[in-house]
């Protein structure tokens, strides 16, 4: 028997002078959006250090936008 699951998934990048910092994701489960995982992680060390502020500024933009999407799932528009 095949079970299938809808995802809904989104991602953002914190670039610093067109270079790539941090890469963000999110994944919420459509049949229960309680369900869901941010992730994140360094892609170039030197200018994530140089640049933090700004990394952590985006975190909290894509992580109010990942919650966001979420309530509106859950019908809290």
């Amino acid at each position: 028997m095949l079970k299938k699951k809808k995802t809904i998934n989104i991602s953002g990048i914190s670039v610093i002078d067109d270079m790539e910092a941090m890469v963000y994701s999110a994944s919420i489960d459509s049949d229960n959006p309680q369900n869901m995982t941010i992730n994140y992680y360094q892609t170039n060390t030197n200018v994530y250090k140089a640049n933090r502020e700004a990394c952590r500024a985006d975190q909290a933009e894509f992580e109010e936008y990942a919650y966001k999407l979420q309530d509106e799932l859950l019908g809290g528009k």
